[in-house]
């Protein structure tokens, strides 16, 4: 059954050089999509099936009387044949219910759909309207894909204000990749005023699932002892504030 995942990711395709350069944007949402995406199993048993039929009438009596989220799983089912003849439409129809009533998975898969084309015309604005209505719930990676989508114009004008402000949200949320590209900025120093000692905190927060160390080596050979001290004092206090959740 296919299912959009809520944990970070940890690949960036800044972070990986073995990775040509693409659309950052489309990078991420395509990962997004790839890395969190199960597709149905084609040699299923019979017993499988008979489960899966099951679930999909469960499921059907419950989106219908309004659930989002058997809305969203019926949709699924319909796209992936599971329990259920595959019908691309049907399953488009209630991903937009699903989407309507708020669903914040459904909101950014139907706009990875029209961004995709997949089953729909390809509307990078109509992608950019529900990747908003996502990531303005909360979640931290949507968060980071609108960021992306706001640096490079994508559905939407370049604006470099509103994507550093859903980077941040995200990288208060520990999402690594927005952590990584906040401190990348704050490095060059082109788009925004450098801040080397912001872009050591980052690099450090964004190392737990990003190899950083070869960006921190060239940090501190342009930075003081006392501008480390004070990055990872930052650092510490950060990691107080916002992981006591995970320690």
């Amino acid at each position: 059954m296919s299912q959009i995942a809520l944990a970070n990711l940890s690949l960036s395709s800044r972070a990986n050089n073995s990775l040509s350069f693409v659309s950052p944007a489309f990078f991420y949402i395509s990962l997004l999509f790839f890395c969190s995406h199960s597709f149905a199993n084609d040699s299923q048993s019979t017993a499988d099936i008979e489960t899966d039929q099951q679930t999909f009438i469960t499921l059907q009596t419950i989106a219908e009387n309004g659930n989002a989220t058997a809305q969203r799983m019926i949709a699924s089912m319909y796209e992936q044949g599971d329990g259920v003849a595959r019908d691309m439409s049907k399953a488009i129809e209630w991903y937009r219910k699903a989407a309507v009533l708020n669903d914040d998975v459904a909101q950014f898969y139907l706009g990875y759909l029209y961004y995709q084309a997949i089953g729909l015309k390809k509307d990078y604005k109509q992608a950019f309207v529900w990747f908003s209505k996502a990531a303005q719930q909360g979640n931290a990676d949507f968060q980071y894909n609108l960021g992306n989508l706001y640096r490079y114009g994508e559905g939407t004008e370049v604006d470099l204000k509103r994507s550093l402000k859903w980077y941040h949200l995200a990288a208060n949320q520990d999402q690594s990749n927005a952590q990584f590209d906040l401190a990348s900025l704050l490095v060059d120093g082109l788009l925004i005023n450098q801040d080397l000692v912001a872009a050591y905190v980052w690099y450090t927060l964004a190392s737990v699932q990003i190899d950083t160390s070869a960006q921190l080596t060239m940090l501190a050979s342009k930075m003081t002892r006392e501008q480390i001290d004070t990055a990872q004092t930052k650092v510490q206090k950060w990691i107080t504030k916002n992981r006591r959740s995970f320690q």
